[in-house]
């Protein structure tokens, strides 16, 4: 059985995962269902088992990431890591909800309990446990990258951050010795990799959130060290980010080009065009939203849409749900240009339904000016593939009733007529 393209990788995996294929007969009869849909998904990209949680999302069953494998579930779990790697895959899943949920270049720093949104990079992180118990490899030896051409092939194609963090925080002598020894040494060229880096802030080891912190000091003429650092500091816990955020800003690192573009991911407050942009004054701001609850509220009722968007940034970063009332706020007031900064940071959180929740109350309520239009009405029905081979929504579950779905209609037809041949908003949202 292959797990990976390529031929090296699947010669660690294959004897143990034909294996557990061969013996899935010792499980009951839904958890051979539950175990095939997940082999299919690692092996094909088959995504039939992320339905078959949906399913079990949609009625309620569980809400929070921990609980995936809750109940008979678990079986399947041992089944596939064995006893000891299930305990520490659970305890993954403890983690993820303080670990930002939201990927890609647009990506912004939003963290999460739901099981809807962490659902996906959950069991693309089961592939990865898989694997490294499937290897029979040391833990340590895959931090160094691999001692073979074989084996460095293979640690390039998995993951390793997700279990390092988690034996950091279970006290892993040998680990956190190997990760000091590697950030450390003199000789750390090649050896410092993504995961490695991702694994520490997403650990809540202080001491090495601070040995990181010194090495991004000590890398200020090695550009490439620079910008791994602070292309994966905003993976991690909110503790790491805050402390290496404010190494940043208090020794003036966002002059270096590479730091202001990695601002801007973070932030979504500009792009590599504008990147010019991050100045002092910018990242003294966003280092006041990060630490004081007071002053986010006093954004929340600015004018200025900037402070309006970080304290919005602000609260997502630290818990999506504490978005909510802020929203719902900003949505009765009908200030114009605080929906606008509103559906942009919306579009962040990478959350389908909250993005849906709060366009269609927003076609109600705003579709007379079409400047708020154009703000919503990406996120107004995003979920729903339009696309010819697209797959299509056919749970009619986007609209609560047929009068529902005809007063939308209505109002989308308005709007249609009303929308010039050309009609540009610039500057839009932010001067």
């Amino acid at each position: 059985m292959n797990l990976y393209w390529r031929k090296e990788p699947n010669e660690f995996v294959s004897d143990y995962a034909d294996k557990i294929v061969s013996n899935k007969n010792r499980l009951g009869e839904s958890e051979r269902v539950l175990f095939d849909l997940l082999i299919k998904r690692m092996t094909t990209g088959s995504y039939e088992a992320d339905i078959y949680f949906q399913g079990l999302i949609n009625n309620d069953e569980f809400y929070h990431i921990n609980q995936l494998f809750g109940g008979s579930r678990y079986a399947v779990l041992q089944h596939i890591l064995g006893d000891e790697y299930a305990v520490k895959y659970v305890a993954w899943l403890d983690k993820m909800a303080l670990i930002p949920y939201t990927s890609g270049y647009y990506r912004r720093p939003v963290r999460s309990a739901n099981a809807y949104l962490l659902l996906g990079k959950a069991l693309d992180d089961l592939k990865d446990f898989l694997a490294i118990v499937a290897s029979g490899l040391p833990f340590e030896m895959i931090l160094e990258g691999g001692r073979t051409e074989d084996e460095r092939k293979f640690i390039s194609d998995i993951s390793f951050h997700q279990l390092m963090s988690v034996e950091i925080d279970a006290g892993n002598t040998a680990v956190i010795e190997k990760v000091k020894d590697i950030i450390c040494s003199d000789n750390n060229a090649g050896r410092i990799s993504y995961s490695l880096l991702q694994g520490i802030v997403m650990s809540n080891n202080r001491e090495l959130y601070e040995l990181e912190g010194k090495l991004l000091l000590a890398a200020r003429l090695q550009e490439g060290l620079r910008q791994s650092i602070c292309e994966t500091m905003d993976s991690g816990t909110a503790d790491a980010f805050i402390y290496l955020f404010n190494l940043i800003r208090t020794n003036d690192l966002q002059r270096y080009s590479s730091v202001k573009r990695v601002v801007g991911v973070w932030t979504g407050l500009v792009n590599e065009a504008n990147a010019d942009c991050i100045n002092q004054k910018l990242m003294d701001l966003i280092g006041m939203v990060l630490t004081d609850p007071a002053y986010v509220e006093s954004c929340l009722k600015s004018e200025d849409s900037i402070e309006v968007y970080l304290a919005l940034w602000a609260k997502g970063f630290f818990k999506l749900t504490d978005l909510y009332t802020c929203a719902d706020i900003i949505m009765k007031e009908g200030v114009k240009h605080k929906i606008q900064v509103l559906f942009y940071y919306l579009v962040a959180t990478q959350d389908d339904q909250l993005r849906e929740m709060f366009s269609k109350q927003a076609l109600v309520q705003y579709s007379d000016d079409l400047s708020v239009v154009a703000a919503f009405l990406g996120s107004y029905m995003h979920s729903v593939s339009m696309g010819y081979y697209s797959f299509r929504k056919e749970d009619r579950s986007y609209f609560e009733s047929l009068a529902e779905a005809k007063r939308h209609y209505e109002i989308l037809k308005d709007i249609y007529r009303r929308v010039p041949k050309k009609q540009e908003y610039s500057p839009f949202i932010f001067p």
